[in-house]
């Protein structure tokens, strides 16, 4: 339980310096995470103002913008920036994943989306992701076989193929984004309304600390649990440091 209430201390700001918007032409097998680290901007920012709800579908040719930072300073508020860059309070709270009750901070990193979006727009869109809130059945992160644990860390672990997609059940901060000993690359998000979701057993991570995920969002991908070899996850939900039954977490 001590790792778990490490890493939600060790939320950070994003930092990194301002770029000018750019536009950049996918080439063959590329990836949003590694465009991510060579314009040092977020695979959410970069799926947010590309208007791309899953990165698989990134094809050789597409034209992405790159989207502008821009560093909170002291006393500003959310009208003023937008009324500055010629954009709405609903398209820069949408950009960044805002509730209209979001306070800004001084050193917050926000990112300026175009007024045009992306060029991508032309390309075939694929259908938008079900209504979570409408399922009959609790929506996990990965559909395949669960095996419920319990002891000193309490979970589920659920099995599929690697390379298989994770996806997050509920809106939320990353609060962790890295490896985590023998639980391969680790994500935790946490909610308003105060649970953390863990979705361990990463072997490729999409998002980083500080950025707000929303369901059914690909926060990863399946990797090999090093103790029995098979391509798993091991997902679990906790509330004032107390584990939650996954059934009964929120979704959403």
């Amino acid at each position: 339980m001590k790792w778990l209430i490490l890493v939600m201390l060790l939320t950070v700001l994003p930092s990194g310096p301002i770029f000018s918007q750019a536009k950049h032409v996918l080439k063959k097998n590329e990836t949003l995470f590694r465009i991510s680290h060579i314009y040092n901007v977020s695979v959410q920012a970069l799926m947010s103002v590309n208007y791309i709800s899953d990165p698989r579908t990134l094809k050789e040719g597409m034209v992405l913008i790159i989207p502008d930072r821009y560093i909170v300073q002291k006393g500003e508020t959310l009208y003023g920036i937008a009324r500055e860059h010629g954009l709405s309070v609903e398209m820069l709270r949408n950009a960044n994943g805002l509730s209209e009750n979001h306070t800004l901070m001084a050193g917050e990193s926000l990112i300026i989306p175009s007024e045009k979006g992306s060029e991508i727009a032309e390309q075939p869109v694929e259908k938008a992701e079900p209504d979570l809130a409408d399922s009959a059945e609790p929506f996990w992160p990965h559909n395949g076989e669960r095996e419920y644990q319990e002891g000193k860390l309490n979970g589920t672990h659920i099995f599929g193929k690697k390379g298989d997609p994770v996806k997050a059940i509920a809106s939320g901060e990353v609060v962790w984004s890295g490896p985590y000993r023998g639980f391969g690359r680790v994500v935790l998000v946490q909610s308003l309304g105060g649970y953390v979701y863990v979705y361990g057993g990463n072997d490729i991570t999409y998002v980083s600390v500080g950025e707000t995920v929303s369901p059914g969002m690909s926060i990863g991908t399946l990797g090999i649990n090093p103790h029995n070899g098979k391509a798993s996850m091991f997902f679990s939900i906790f509330k004032d440091g107390k584990p939650v039954d996954p059934e009964k977490a929120p979704r959403g």
